[in-house]
């Protein structure tokens, strides 16, 4: 191969391409960057020992692109160049499908407990609206644990895990689309909820619990829960249900406008592109 204007991106979480990277960049001399999406000590069941290794092997690369000015300062302690921005969404979504579930309120991510998925159960059971469904999707850590919280509300729909595709024209056709994660300081400092930013790019009210940086760059395009706990997911989904169908399509589409200024394909793509030609001998 001609390696002449070549970079390399990785992951940074992933040990093993990570480690290939290290390799290539020491190998050929071709400058490596790497992409922090996440810390290693939020993923589920790891020891503090993965979580070190990770940070050591990509302590060294040439520069940063992350979704958190923590994650930046987490991984790049050399104090390489960086581009830190919160997230992208897709500027064209795929067409609606037909709404074969009527009115519901949306949620599609991990369906654990650290994740607020038996809280939002808890609160959607207090809702009075016998029309009303709540639907997630998503990998899940106890079927049956799940299962056994679900069944007593037969409005609540799991849907297993399904693609993308299906996952943007469900959030499409919602009257709502919810985040329950409840805040904490390590996922503020480390993690965007890209599950929020993808919302709010469909064009539906987005209702989520507090995040840091997505509060002071969305602040009212979005309807906060003040915490994950069941009576304020209940609350904020009030809002929600009692929007009239012109205040919810303008809630709607200033949050999509305003998202797709900010981290739109075309946006973050050019931003990007700006940073790598530094790299570009």
């Amino acid at each position: 191969m001609d390696l002449k204007d070549t970079i390399v991106i990785t992951d940074t979480i992933n040990p093993v391409v990570s480690n290939v990277a290290n390799k290539v960049r020491k190998k050929f001399k071709i400058p490596v960057i790497g992409i922090c999406t996440d810390s290693p000590s939020n993923i589920s069941g790891t020891p503090k020992a993965f979580s070190t290794a990770i940070f050591k092997m990509a302590s060294n690369y040439d520069g940063y692109l992350a979704l958190t000015s923590g994650l930046n300062n987490a991984f790049n302690v050399n104090s390489r160049p960086s581009y830190i921005f919160e997230g992208i969404v897709e500027d064209n979504l795929p067409q609606p499908i037909e709404n074969s579930f009527g009115k519901y309120i949306f949620f599609g991510g991990a369906l654990m407990e650290r994740y607020g998925i038996y809280n939002l159960i808890e609160a959607f059971k207090k809702v009075d609206d016998k029309d009303l469904r709540l639907l997630i999707c998503g990998h899940h850590a106890d079927i049956d644990k799940l299962n056994s919280a679900i069944e007593s509300d037969s409005r609540i729909i799991n849907l297993g895990i399904i693609s993308n595709r299906k996952v943007l024209q469900l959030e499409m056709n919602s009257i709502a689309n919810i985040n329950p994660r409840p805040f904490s300081e390590d996922l503020d400092r480390f993690s965007i909820p890209s599950k929020t930013i993808e919302y709010l790019s469909t064009g539906n009210p987005t209702i989520s619990v507090k995040n840091t940086k997505l509060k002071k760059t969305l602040g009212n395009n979005i309807i906060w829960s003040k915490t994950g706990d069941a009576p304020d997911l209940y609350d904020a989904m009030m809002k929600a249900i009692n929007l009239s169908e012109e205040e919810r399509k303008d809630f709607g589409t200033n949050a999509r406008n305003k998202t797709l200024e900010l981290y739109s394909q075309a946006t973050i793509g050019k931003n990007i592109y700006d940073f790598l030609l530094q790299f570009i001998k």
